[in-house]
Formats: structure tokens, C-alpha cells, sequence
């Protein structure tokens, strides 16, 4: 206001001025005063005065009495030609000439003389105005504009004229500037009647019964521009709209933020609005703290509650995706609903995701907080992350699940573990809930069940009890002792292979043996492939250990029955299908087909002893073991299990040309008789002779013949064999030489001289074609001697008494 009142001062100044410049004149001085001495008296003189009357009054005649004037008051030129003698006439013309001045009615306002009010006023403003101007209309109402009820009508008005409407200084808004801050009408974003300059649209300049001049208290001020539909008549209203407060969230002049708001929102709502409802927390949403209110919000008025501009879930389409919201074919209900609002703060919450709650206590106000209490918490339950799982809006399967299993269990569970060469079949077909309770249960693993109950929802429990014998996990209920639940890179979903998982529990060692040496300990062909279910039933059996069936029929599974008990003589052992009396199931620390205990040991259980051992000559085989080198331990076609008949028995070792190919064959060897002369185990005499030569040769041989009165010596020393071979001979009587050859061998100094005849400078002969007295045979030594011996001397073949020359006349007559 001070600088209004400076600014008309200097402006009433230069009018002064102005008028006392155009005062001065030569005009003769006229001692008017004399009379009209009250003229030139009083606060503020027209300068005319001081000039001489007859400056404006030139057709006065002063000698009168009273005078007498020339025209009205004897005035040199009627108002207003007569003041423009000295005031400048242009600033008394303009588009608006104020209706006195343009009638020339200077001295309607102006006292021609002098005046006790400034410009020679008649009066002060604003009572000088209102000699033609209603007073009432410009100062009645509640509301006068501050120049107006202090009278400085001019410092708005020219007095005079004016190129703008209503003799207006300046136009709006120019002309306000001189008292408004022009700096609070012009800023980013202005009101268009400010910016067109249309104050008065809004305000009255003079009077108002409203506050700030306005022409109408707001909305309805407001309504002349803008559509009051647009702000009432829909179910909600912004309270302040409601209540006209335009101005509390708009600058009706001009703001730096757009629609003319006072603040930027948030901060402008939050003048109503607490903000730490809306800034203060873990999660604010992203409108919220971008300040973007009116995203969510009509400002004025809307048909939903809360002035949303849209129902959610229509709303929230705005920025959230539709499409991958619900994309899912089975929705979460509430967010099928629309129902955003039942889990999300719309502004800030205290949760991540804007939550109502975090989770789980946000799942619990729907679901039913008992499922999710047991023994055994699922991992993401007790952590509180369901949507770990669970698409909070929309999943691609049932219980709105992120994926169908066991996809969404691989999110955390190793797929490699479900995936191996041989998998569940519940697992194969994604029905992991088939087995484990999603959130909680009572057993360990989250098991709907413990096992072997829950594995015989889908297993014939018959199958796993109810016998004689059960394997000891599977009476326990430990299945996944044996079997993965999941998956396994072996048959049956084993954990691993066999025999690896049969040492989990049996003692690996006996049923290995290592990198062991050709002749060290033996292993069950099964065994030794892992093929322990091949004898084995893994869960339950009717026979004991779990055997598939009682030996021997077990065992002739795999080994052919014929070949074991086809033979006509069977051994007891195998008769009684006793087979693990000389064969160990798995392994064996002896070298050969797993027996209990190496022959003869293993034979002696049930033989005698003494059949084997103990004696002088022990049969080689027997000595070394070998019992089954020559009996069948099973079954055999021949007489005590042996593995061929005698003598082809014997020719295994002995070599057959020895007793076949040659002329002369022992009576017992030709017919195959070895066991008639030779113990089969052992024996006293040497050879394994049934009894000592010349006693086991005396059995066929008639003793008589080899006990004469004179014996040959070797006969009589029982040297049966010094001769004679004991199995064939390429010569007669099986003779070891031929004929002489044999006497050679002891009497070789008979036949380095003449023999027996001294007569005869060559002595007899020893040798010839033929035998005078045996015609069929060659005349040898055994002409005249008997080999084994003799009644006579010298143990001659024929009867000699006295003089050996008694036997000449056997060939030569006297």
C-alpha cells in the first residue's frame, strides 16, 4: 500500500507543477484580492491565482459593482479549452474520457482558486467520487477493496482520461502489479483469467461480500468457468470440494505445479493428510512416494468409495500388468474378487509388497492356521514365504501354485535327485503332495504318513508281511533304508546297487574276497555280480533267510538239475537237498565251489578218517585232496559216486597204453578189475596194494606153484615184480624182458661162458628156435629151469634127482 501512496503523491506532484508552469502570464495584474481575498487562501493554491485574476478572467469589468462579466464569469474561454490553456490537453484526452472532463466540468472536482484539499480538490476522494458515484455500490458491502476504502480511487483511475476501459492506470493485470506481487502471478502454470488479465472475472475491484473481492464465494465463483459437473454429484466428494475449498489445494492465481496446486502432492494431501500413514513404513507404493496421488485418486469427486478412480482390480490395471497378473488359469479368490485391497495398503505398509501383514499371518486371516502347525514345518512355511510356492494373484496350477510339481518343488529340491534312470512313480507324474503334506506334518520329512503305512497306500501290504521270514527293515517300516523315495540311477529305486547295499547292514567281508590269489578263497557267482535278490527275496519269504525257495530247488534255478541228481547214485547230502552242508551261499576261504572246507576235510564230516589217511601209501588224489577227481560229490551213474566207471576211472592219471596196447595184459587190468589188486584210498603196501606180493598175487595165482621145494629166490622172497610187470607186456607171462633177457638180468655171468656141458668146448645153448618138450615155444632158459621154481635142483623144469644130467635125457634119449 506505501507504494501505491508514493506513486500517486509523485503523480499529484507533477499536476501541480504542471499547473503553476502554466499559471504564469504577463497578463496585467488585477488587485482582485482586495475583495476575494478568501481566493488565495487555503492549503493548496491554483497558480493561476498568483498569475492575476485576469489570467482566466479577462471579461471582468472590476469597476463594477458587482461586476460585470463577459460570458459566464467573465472567463477568457469556457472549461475545459480554458484550462488547457496551461494543463496539457492530451493528458486529458484518451479512448476514456472521464464524462466531466469530457463535459468540460473541471470545476466539478476542481476548486478553480484554491482549496484545502490537494489538486485543488472540491473534496477528497473517495467523497469527492461519490458526488457521482453511488457510494453504497462501492464501499456497502463486507469486503472494499484496501484503495478503495482508503479514497485512492486514483491510485487505479485516472481522473481525467485514459486509453483503458474505466480510465484504468493500466490494464489488469498491470495495473494490479503495482500493489500485487507480480512474482505471485506469474509463475510455471497460471490461471488463464489471470493470464489473459481477466482479474476482474473473479474479483470486483471496488466491493464484495465475499472474502478477497470475489465475485462469488467458491465452487460457484469457480462454476462460472469450470463445469460443476465435473465436482458434484457423484456418490463422493473430496471434502474440501465439498465444501468450496478450491483455494485450499488451488492457487487461483498461478503455481509452480500444475493445475495451479499450492504444493506438489504429496505434500499439498498431506496437509490434510497424515503423512506418516502414507511415507512412514517398509514398503510405500511407488504413486504414493512419487507423489502421483491423482494416478489412484480423482481429486474432485468419484463414483467409488475413497475417490479411486476406478474399482480395483481396474484400477491397479493401470500400471499392473493384467496380462501376466493373470495369466495363471488358477487365480488366488481374493484377487479373483478384486479384492486387492483385502492383502495390499494402497499407500505404505509396514510389510514388504505394501502387505496388510507379512507373511504367513497376512494367509492366516483366510486360511485356517492349524495346517500349518506339526512336527515337521516345510522349509518356506516356517520362514513365512508362501509365495515361495503360491502366486499371490494368479498360478499356472490348483492352490494358485507358481508351477505345477514337481517343477515348483525343483525351485529348491536338487532335479538331479528326481530325475535318475529309474524314478517313483508319483514322482514321475509331479504328485510330490501324494507322499508329503505341503506345509506341515506330525512326521519326519513332512510324510502324510510314516512308513510302511504310507507306502502302503499304493503297495500291496500283503506282499511286504505276513510271512515266516521278513527282512528286518522292511519289519521295521524302514523302506527308504533300501529304497530312494524319489529317484535312483538303479532298478527298484534301490539307493544303491547290490551288493553295495546289502553291506549297508551285512558285513561286506563275507561276502568279498578282495583281489584274492588263483588258488585263494571262492565267491558265489551271484554274490559276486550283486546279484543277492537272485537268491534273496528282498522283503518277505516263507523260507528262511529269505530265500526264494528251500535248496535244493533254490539252487537249481540256476544250476541243472539233471546234471546234479541225474545219476543213478545220488549222494546223501544232495539226496537230502542238503547243499549247504558242503557248500558255503556266498563265499568260501577254500579255492573251489564255495565248499565249506577244502577236501578231504570237508569229506571227512561224514567219512571216516581212517578210510584216508593214516596207512603208508596214500593214493595221490587222496593225499592232495582230490576227492573229487574221482567221485562225483553230487550224483553219478556209477557205484560210489564215482566220476567214470573203473578202469576209465584210472586212466584220468594212469595213461591207458600202458595197461591196453600191449600183447601180454594182467587178467585183472584187461577186464578192468584195478580195484580187485589196488586199495582206491590208501594202503599198507606199496602201489596201494590190496596186500603185499606175492599174498595179493597168491588171490589168483595158486600159491602151491610158487612154494617148491626149491624155490627161485626171487619167487621166495616174494620179488613177484623183480620179473614180471604188474599191468602188461609186450612179452610173455608179462615178463619185464624177453625169455633170457630176463634171467639176464641176474645171471649174467652164465651167459659170458660155456653152460653146464664143459664137454662141449661152447657148452650147451642157452637159446634156440624151439623147445624140444613145448614145441610152441622157444627154447630159452625156462626149457630147463621153472622160473619160479622146482621139486628138482637147480630148480629144473623136469624131475632130476640125483645128477643133473638126469634132465639131459627130457630132450636127449639115452
Amino acid at each position: 500500500m506505501d507504494k501505491f501512496m508514493k506513486h500517486a503523491c509523485m503523480v499529484v506532484l507533477a499536476a501541480v507543477l504542471l499547473l503553476g508552469a502554466a499559471g504564469i502570464s504577463r497578463a496585467e495584474d488585477v488587485d482582485c484580492l482586495s475583495c476575494h481575498k478568501d481566493m488565495a487562501t487555503g492549503k493548496d493554491v491554483h497558480p493561476a491565482v498568483s498569475m492575476g485574476c485576469t489570467s482566466c478572467h479577462t471579461g471582468v469589468d472590476a469597476t463594477q459593482f458587482p461586476h460585470k462579466f463577459q460570458g459566464d464569469k467573465g472567463l477568457s474561454a469556457e472549461p475545459p479549452d480554458l484550462c488547457f490553456g496551461c494543463h496539457d490537453k492530451s493528458k486529458f484526452t484518451g479512448k476514456d474520457v472521464h464524462a466531466p472532463v469530457k463535459m468540460g466540468m473541471c470545476t466539478a472536482c476542481h476548486n478553480p482558486h484554491r482549496s484545502d484539499n490537494r489538486k485543488l480538490l472540491v473534496s477528497l476522494p473517495p467523497d469527492l467520487c461519490f458526488g457521482c458515484h453511488n457510494k453504497e455500490k462501492l464501499t456497502g458491502k463486507h469486503m472494499v477493496h484496501p484503495p478503495v476504502a482508503q479514497g485512492m480511487c486514483t491510485s487505479c483511475h485516472n481522473p481525467h482520461a485514459s486509453n483503458n476501459p474505466k480510465l484504468l492506470l493500466a490494464e489488469p493485470p498491470d495495473l494490479c502489479f503495482n500493489c500485487h506481487d507480480k512474482a505471485k502471478f506469474s509463475k510455471k502454470d497460471v490461471h488463464p483469467p489471470v493470464a489473459a488479465g481477466m482479474c476482474t472475472s473473479c474479483h470486483t475491484p471496488h466491493t464484495s461480500d465475499n472474502k478477497r473481492l470475489l465475485l462469488a464465494e467458491p465452487p460457484k465463483l469457480c462454476f462460472t468457468c469450470h463445469d460443476e459437473k465435473n465436482f458434484s454429484g457423484k456418490a463422493h466428494q473430496h471434502p474440501p470440494v465439498a465444501a468450496g475449498m478450491c483455494t485450499s489445494c488451488h492457487n487461483p492465481h498461478s503455481s509452480d505445479n500444475d493445475k495451479l496446486l499450492a504444493e506438489a502432492p504429496p505434500a499439498l494431501c498431506f496437509n490434510c493428510h497424515d503423512s506418516s500413514k502414507f511415507t512412514k513404513g517398509k514398503s510405500v507404493h511407488p504413486p504414493v512416494a512419487a507423489g502421483m496421488c491423482t494416478n489412484c485418486h480423482e481429486p474432485h469427486q468419484s463414483g467409488q468409495d475413497k475417490l479411486l478412480k476406478a474399482e480395483p482390480p481396474e484400477l491397479c490395471w493401470n500400471c499392473h500388468d493384467k496380462n501376466s497378473l493373470m495369466a495363471g488359469k488358477f487365480p488366488h479368490p481374493p484377487f479373483e474378487a478384486g479384492m486387492c485391497l483385502s492383502c495390499h495398503q494402497p499407500h505404505r505398509s509396514d510389510s514388504g509388497k505394501l502387505l496388510v501383514k507379512e507373511p504367513p499371518e497376512l494367509c492366516y486371516d483366510c486360511h485356517d492356521k492349524s495346517m500349518m502347525k506339526g512336527k515337521d514345518l516345510h522349509p518356506p512355511v516356517a520362514a513365512g514365504m508362501c509365495t515361495s510356492c503360491h502366486s499371490p494373484h494368479a498360478g499356472k496350477a490348483p492352490k494358485a501354485l507358481l508351477e505345477e510339481p514337481p517343477a515348483l518343488c525343483f525351485g529348491c529340491h536338487d532335479k538331479a535327485q528326481f530325475s535318475k534312470k529309474d524314478v517313483h512313480a508319483p514322482v514321475a507324474a509331479g504328485m510330490c503332495t501324494k507322499c508329503h503334506f505341503p506345509h506341515a506334518g506330525d512326521s519326519d520329512k513332512l510324510l502324510r504318513a510314516e512308513p510302511p503305512k504310507l507306502c502302503f497306500t499304493c503297495h500291496d501290504k500283503n506282499k511286504f508281511s505276513g510271512k515266516k521270514d521278513i527282512h528286518p527293515p522292511v519289519e521295521a517300516g524302514m523302506c527308504t533304508t533300501c529304497h530312494n523315495p524319489h529317484s535312483s540311477d538303479t532298478n527298484r529305486l534301490l539307493a544303491s546297487n547290490t551288493p553295495d547295499l546289502c553291506f549297508n547292514c551285512h558285513d561286506k567281508s563275507k561276502f568279498t574276497i578282495g583281489n584274492a590269489a588263483a588258488n585263494g578263497p571262492s565267491i558265489h557267482p551271484p554274490v559276486a555280480a550283486g546279484l543277492c535278490t537272485g537268491c534273496h527275496q528282498p522283503h518277505q519269504s516263507d523260507t528262511e533267510k529269505l530265500l526264494r525257495a528251500e535248496p535244493p530247488d533254490l539252487c537249481f534255478r540256476c544250476h541243472d538239475k539233471n546234471i546234479i541228481m541225474g545219476g543213478k547214485h545220488k549222494h546223501p547230502p544232495v539226496e537230502a537237498g542238503m547243499c549247504l552242508s558242503c557248500h558255503q551261499p556266498h563265499k568260501s576261504d577254500v579255492a573251489r565251489k564255495l565248499l565249506v572246507k577244502n577236501p578231504p576235510e570237508l569229506c571227512l564230516d561224514c567219512h571216516d578218517k581212517a578210510l584216508v589217511s593214516g596207512k603208508k601209501d596214500v593214493h595221490p588224489p587222496v593225499a592232495a585232496g582230490l576227492c573229487t577227481s574221482c567221485h562225483n560229490p553230487h550224483s553219478s551213474a556209477y557205484p560210489k559216486m564215482l566220476v567214470r566207471d573203473v578202469p576209465e576211472l584210472c586212466f584220468k592219471c594212469h595213461e591207458k597204453g600202458k595197461f591196453t596196447d600191449m600183447r601180454r595184459i594182467h587178467g585183472p587190468a584187461k577186464i578192468g578189475m584195478c580195484l580187485f589188486c589196488h586199495q582206491p584210498h590208501q594202503s599198507e603196501n606199496k602201489g596201494l596194494l590190496q596186500k603185499p606180493v606175492p599174498a595179493l598175487c597168491f588171490t589168483c595165482h595158486r600159491q602151491s606153484q610158487f612154494t617148491p621145494s626149491h624155490p627161485h629166490p626171487p619167487v621166495q622172497q616174494g620179488k613177484c615184480l623183480e620179473c614180471h610187470v604188474k599191468h602188461s607186456s609186450r612179452y610173455a607171462f608179462l615178463l619185464q624182458r624177453p625169455g633170457n633177457e630176463t634171467c639176464r638180468k641176474c645171471h649174467a655171468d652164465i651167459f659170458n661162458g660155456p653152460h653146464a656141458v664143459m664137454v662141449i668146448g661152447t657148452g650147451h645153448p642157452l637159446s634156440g628156435p624151439r623147445d624140444p618138450r613145448r614145441p610152441n615155444r622157444r627154447f630159452g632158459c625156462a626149457s630147463c629151469h621153472n622160473p619160479h621154481g622146482s621139486e628138482s635142483m637147480k630148480i629144473f623144469r623136469y624131475k632130476v634127482k640125483k645128477d643133473p644130467y638126469e634132465l639131459c635125457i627130457n630132450c636127449h634119449p639115452k
